[in-house]
Formats: structure tokens, C-alpha cells, sequence
């Protein structure tokens, strides 16, 4: 009886478990206004009516001593209706944006955020949250009228403004008499994971002899997909990068592993090339991966061929600055185990990428997307190659 007992315990705890992974969220836009009484990086806070004061807007640092209750924790952004005790005027039209938030991969998307709203005067009251996808025309996703709230977490369901959409941005209008609306803990979420178009799990440059590189790379899906192009330069930078094949590589579109080849014979010897490889989906967006590296030496010695030698290193991230994805580089002079771990200025492990994985020699490249539900600072790449550890910066920016 025991037994069984156990039996049907562990079938629950595993339909639990399953049950968790399945509804886990996805975090696709977070902002706790906590990096500093500022507003933060690629945020709008306006005035819209030029007869009102400028300065008259969202503030962030809390000049009254508000107390708005569950859920607010350290700063948040608060709008305060009334100066000096008296009835503000009308028509003050202050809105807070939000940057533009990619949820083009998602096929539902969550918005909420903590909530005290306060109106002691309903005699002129013109107050919203609102959505855009253009910047342009703002759809109102509710109006919160003459009824005060509070504190509370607000929800709603955007899906039909926001799945698939590359440039969502969310308003706090406000227009009204008096007193305050004040916001904390802003998400945008999804329960599904976001649909990559291209699965790219490996991108790798070697040597022929005396003859030009080759370039593999390895996609594990593809989906409404255009194909590739790749771009050459002898700086990192990209906006240095010319494209170097004749016709676009058109992709497989399918949901099994494909592999690719590129032969690139006009290279120099002694000259260092950095290659990226750009995915084009079928509605013309498209996605850098790299850079990877290879510099080209003389690979003949008496006639004979000899073979070069990589060196082991960190390349990098790029780009960098990035937000929320960038891609990961480095090169291994020798076939060796690889880890590779993301930490912050504090020194906290934020995830580790790769896990004790061993790697062919060669230049190796993969694709992060670990800053969705970061804040904007310094992050730190640490690899790990048989003992020996390398580190680099990259810098997250919203």
C-alpha cells in the first residue's frame, strides 16, 4: 500500500513539475524604476500641452512621501495632480512611455504592473492606459475614470495589440483635475516561448590550404524564412562589413537540422577577417550572428602543407552595447571543454550559458538572449577552457 502510495505521489509531483515548466513565463520587458530617481534609459516623459508647465510631469523619486501600499517597493513612478494643495488645472495631457519592446517572437503577451490611483474630484477626469505599435496612433487599453483603486495589481491580456509586433510601447495618460496615479513593477510576459525564425546552433570559420576559409554553419529549425548572407570585414565593427556572397543562400524552412557551407577564396595571407552571418525572414527582418575570426597564414613550407593554429580566447560580444540579444565568441586552439558564465558588477551568476560542454578546435559563436528580463549595466563573460579562465564586458542597454 505503501508503495503505491509512493507510486501515484511522484506521478503527481512529476504532473506538477510538467505542469510548472509548461505555463513557465517568459519575461519579454520588466522595469522596477530602482536603478536611480531618474527616469530610466528610453523612456518618454512629456508635457503634451504647451501651455502647461514642462516641468509638470512623472516624477520618480517620490517628492511627497507617498505611501501607495502592496506591491511598491523601493522608487516607482508617481504623477501628482495638485500644487500647493490646490486643484491643478486641466488639460495637462502628461504622458509615461515606455521604450519600444520587441514582442515580434510571441504569440500572447501579458501586461501588468502594481496600481494606486487616487481621484478625490470628479469633475474633469481624462485618464488612461494605452498601447501603440507605430508610436503614432495609441489604442486605449483601459479608462480609469472617476473611481479611485488601490493598491493593486493590474493585469490585462494585449495579445491582440502586441503578439507579433516589433515596436510595442505602453502609455500612462493622465488629463484630469487632481490627485495622483502612481506605477511600479512593470511586465510584459508570455506564457509561450518566443518563435525563432532561425535556431542557429553553431557558425565556424577554418583555413583551406593557401586557398580560402570555409564557413560551416549548423540551424536546428527554420521557420517563415528568407535565407542568408554573409558579410566580411577586417575590423569587429559591423558597420564596416561589406557582403560577399552574389546571390542570397535560400534557407531549408524546416523544423529539422540543416547545414551550410561558404567558400570565401579572395582573402590575403597575413590579413585578420571577421565574418557575420545575416538570417532574412520572409517578411525582410533579419538577425546578425558574430562575429567570428580567422586570421590567414601561409599554410605551405616547402611545398608541403602545414596546418594553422587558433589561438584560445574570448572574443567577445557583439553587439555591444546589445539589448536583449547578443552574440558570443571565442576560439579554441585545441579541442577542450567549455564553460561559460554570465555575471553582474556585483559578482551574482546570472546564467550560466554553458555547462563543462566540450568544442572542437575553431572559432565558435553562439547566441544569448538572457537580457529580456535584465536591468541595463555591466555584465561580465566569463570563459572557462580546461582550467583556464578569460573574461570580457558587454553592456545591456535599454
Amino acid at each position: 500500500m505503501k508503495r503505491r502510495y509512493f507510486k501515484y505521489s511522484l506521478m503527481f509531483l512529476l504532473f506538477v513539475v510538467s505542469a510548472l515548466t509548461l505555463f513557465a513565463e517568459h519575461i519579454i520587458f520588466f522595469e522596477d524604476f530602482n536603478a536611480a530617481p531618474t527616469i530610466p534609459a528610453g523612456w518618454t516623459n512629456e508635457q503634451l500641452e504647451p501651455s502647461r508647465p514642462a516641468s509638470k510631469v512623472w516624477s520618480f523619486n517620490n517628492p511627497r512621501g507617498r505611501e501607495p501600499g502592496t506591491g511598491f517597493t523601493g522608487n516607482f513612478a508617481i504623477y501628482e495632480g495638485t500644487l500647493g494643495g490646490y486643484f491643478y488645472l486641466p488639460n495637462c495631457q502628461v504622458s509615461l512611455t515606455t521604450p519600444k519592446i520587441d514582442c515580434s517572437g510571441y504569440s500572447d503577451v501579458t501586461l501588468s504592473f502594481d496600481s494606486r490611483y487616487y481621484i478625490d474630484s470628479g469633475y474633469y477626469v481624462n485618464v488612461s492606459l494605452q498601447v501603440s505599435t507605430d508610436g503614432l496612433t495609441w489604442n486605449t487599453i483601459e479608462e480609469y475614470g472617476k473611481s479611485s483603486h488601490g493598491p493593486t495589481l493590474k493585469t490585462y491580456d494585449i495579445s491582440a495589440y502586441a503578439a507579433g509586433e516589433k515596436n510595442v510601447q505602453i502609455r500612462w495618460y493622465w488629463d484630469a483635475l487632481s490627485q495622483w496615479w502612481a506605477i511600479d513593477n512593470v511586465k510584459l510576459a508570455s506564457i509561450n516561448p518566443p518563435t525563432l525564425p532561425v535556431e542557429l546552433s553553431s557558425f565556424t570559420v577554418n583555413q583551406f590550404v593557401n586557398d580560402g576559409v570555409l564557413l560551416k554553419w549548423t540551424t536546428e529549425s527554420e521557420t517563415n524564412f528568407l535565407g542568408y548572407n554573409i558579410y566580411r570585414s577586417e575590423d569587429i565593427v559591423i558597420d564596416e562589413a561589406i557582403k560577399i556572397n552574389d546571390a542570397i543562400i535560400t534557407g531549408t524552412n524546416t523544423s529539422f537540422r540543416a547545414n551550410y557551407t561558404y567558400e570565401d577564396k579572395t582573402v590575403e595571407i597575413g590579413k585578420e577577417y571577421f565574418y557575420w552571418l545575416e538570417s532574412v525572414n520572409l517578411d525582410l527582418t533579419n538577425e546578425f550572428h558574430g562575429p567570428i575570426s580567422i586570421r590567414i597564414e601561409d599554410l605551405t613550407d616547402n611545398g608541403k602543407a602545414v596546418i594553422a593554429q587558433p589561438i584560445t580566447k574570448l572574443i567577445g560580444a557583439y553587439p555591444n552595447p546589445f539589448n536583449p540579444t547578443t552574440s558570443i565568441s571565442f576560439s579554441l586552439e585545441e579541442k577542450a571543454k567549455v564553460s561559460l558564465d554570465v555575471y553582474n558588477s556585483n559578482g551574482q551568476l546570472i546564467e550560466s550559458v554553458i555547462v563543462d560542454k566540450a568544442y572542437p578546435k575553431g572559432v565558435h559563436s553562439i547566441t544569448w538572449n538572457g537580457g529580456s528580463d535584465l536591468a541595463s549595466g555591466v555584465y561580465f563573460i566569463n570563459l572557462n577552457t580546461n582550467g583556464d579562465l578569460t573574461q570580457k564586458k558587454m553592456l545591456l542597454l535599454k
